[in-house]
């Protein structure tokens, strides 16, 4: 009864397609038919916020399908010109697709830095890979709308996850986090 919430912008993104065959058990691994929950119907964790002065800047992904039901990250950036509480200027300043070779990528968590320089971290695996962690990124000034720095190994998986929950869907990488140092912003 304390809060309002008004619509104060409609922001278009690009077209995207979040609708898997096998929903729920859509991400395939090695050595079982057990697939793993792509979780493609929600924006994930965390909806990052930065305040750099001149303006604001929202950085959030979500998993999208990039063609023959493969997973791949899409990732935004929502810039705000007036800095003060309302985002009724906000726009979309930058938007991307991660996918860059045929292994699904999901579970993903996106952090901005003190500089505007952005990591995704995710989660990966196809009939040929244990689901691994791994990260991509982009400094300020490479091209908008790219993960221009290279994508590198955090986890190496060494077997596939055969456990499910009691819908039947294979759980794996839930409510990961990408954070920034708070010891140097970055």
């Amino acid at each position: 009864a304390n809060s309002t919430v008004t619509l104060v912008a409609d922001l278009v993104v690009a077209p995207f397609d979040w609708n898997f065959a096998n929903a729920g058990a859509d991400v395939p691994q090695p050595d079982t038919s057990q697939g793993l929950d792509g979780i493609a119907d929600r924006l994930m964790m965390h909806l990052w916020y930065r305040n750099f002065g001149s303006h604001e800047s929202l950085v959030v992904n979500h998993t999208v399908d990039v063609g023959s039901d493969v997973h791949g990250i899409r990732w935004y950036e929502i810039r705000g010109g007036a800095v003060d509480d309302t985002l009724a200027d906000a726009y979309i300043y930058q938007q991307g697709t991660f996918a860059p070779d045929s292994h699904h990528r999901w579970m993903s968590s996106v952090a901005m830095d003190h500089m505007g320089n952005i990591a995704l971290g995710y989660s990966i695996a196809s009939s040929m890979l244990y689901p691994s962690v791994r990260y991509a990124g982009r400094l300020v000034d490479d091209p908008l709308g790219v993960l221009n720095q290279a994508e590198v190994e955090m986890i190496a998986g060494s077997g596939s996850q055969t456990g499910q929950d009691s819908y039947g869907r294979g759980r794996w990488g839930d409510y990961s986090a990408m954070s920034v140092d708070p010891i140097d912003d970055c």
